[in-house]
Parts: structure tokens; C-alpha cells; sequence
């Protein structure tokens, strides 16, 4: 493995162990950082400094860290399930892969090789976060509940 090229898995879960086991037999233990559950703050720190973001989730009902990578201006690899599917236009704003691991793999491949794609989907994500600021949000929920005739007193 490119000794430039580094992970940083944040999150735990039932298959940490069996990861860090994967990654010291392939051999590849020294690109591979398991960061666990980490706070908020520690969590924008890490972000803010990827170059490329992956949600490798096999079930997501929204994906409110995709949008915070979004608006940290970093190109996104997700996989097509559930809310993801709502948020990332393949090849618009993000890369949308089946919850594969080589499907996963090429399309980092892909975006590692493809500066000028990083560019537009970093870009592209940037604009589409900006559609979830909370302010506009809540604007969207009192358009809604007026137009169904709700009153606001």
C-alpha cells in the first residue's frame, strides 16, 4: 500500500476487533488507524482533515454526517441505501456504490486518480449541504404544515 495514502476509521462496533485483525495480516496495519468513538470536537478535527470522506454503511436512515463532510467541502463515497440515496446524485455531488467492498475500493481508486472529479464533487457537496442549513430546513417545515392548513399561533 502507498505509504502516503492513510484510513481513519472512526466508530466502533461489533467487527473492530476482526478489522484490526484483517488489517495487521494483510499487513497493512501501519496505513490503517482505528480511532474508535470519538467527541464532537475530535471528530471535526479528523474530518476537516480528509481528503476524501467514506460511508460504508449498510443502513443509514439519513446521513447527517455525510452532510457535515458535505459542508466541510470534502468529495463523498457512500453507499446506496436508505436516506444516503436522498442526499448524493452519483457522480453529481458524490460517488454512490453498493455496500461493497470492492465496489467501495474502485471508486476511491477512482477519486485518489481523478483530482478534477474530487474537485467538482467537493464543490458540488459544498452546494448541496447549503440546502440542509437548519434555518431552511425549519422554513420548509412551516411551509408545510401551513400549506396543509395548520396555524402557527
Amino acid at each position: 500500500m502507498d505509504t502516503d495514502v492513510h484510513f481513519y476509521l472512526i466508530g466502533d462496533g461489533p467487527i473492530l476487533e476482526s478489522l484490526q485483525q484483517q488489517s495487521k495480516k494483510a499487513k497493512i496495519e501501519r496505513n490503517i488507524h482505528f480511532m474508535g468513538f470519538l467527541p464532537l470536537q475530535e471528530l471535526i478535527k479528523y474530518a476537516s482533515t480528509a481528503d476524501i470522506a467514506i460511508f460504508p454503511s449498510r443502513y443509514e436512515p439519513f446521513g447527517m454526517m455525510i452532510l457535515e463532510a458535505m459542508a466541510l467541502k470534502k468529495p463523498i463515497i457512500a453507499t446506496n441505501v436508505g436516506g444516503i440515496k436522498e442526499i448524493i446524485q452519483n457522480y453529481n455531488n458524490g460517488i454512490l456504490v453498493n455496500p461493497d467492498s470492492n465496489e467501495i475500493s474502485e471508486a476511491l481508486v477512482k477519486l485518489l486518480k481523478d483530482e478534477e472529479l474530487q474537485e467538482t464533487l467537493s464543490v458540488n457537496a459544498y452546494e448541496t449541504s447549503k440546502r440542509y442549513d437548519w434555518d431552511k430546513v425549519c422554513e420548509s417545515y412551516i411551509n408545510c404544515y401551513q400549506t396543509i392548513g395548520g396555524d402557527l399561533k
